[in-house]
């Protein structure tokens, strides 16, 4: 990938990020202008965060108490 493919994909999936989910299809379809690769790459990443959950939301433990 290239890094302006790089970089497109990152803004589109941000931009996706800060909609409703139910909004995302319509987004991606005219984000990627018909570009097949980039509209999965970018599902990828998507689904991928949705996995991921909020795992890093919040420490696995007192910070406090690493100290």
């Amino acid at each position: 990938m290239t890094p302006e493919r790089y970089r497109r994909a990152g803004e589109i999936f941000h931009a996706a990020l800060a909609l409703p989910p139910g909004d995302r299809p319509d987004f991606l379809e005219a984000a990627s202008a018909g570009d097949r690769d980039l509209l999965g790459e970018v599902e990828s990443l998507l689904s991928a965060h949705a996995r991921a959950g909020g795992f890093i939301d919040a420490p696995l433990a007192d910070p406090d108490a690493l100290f």
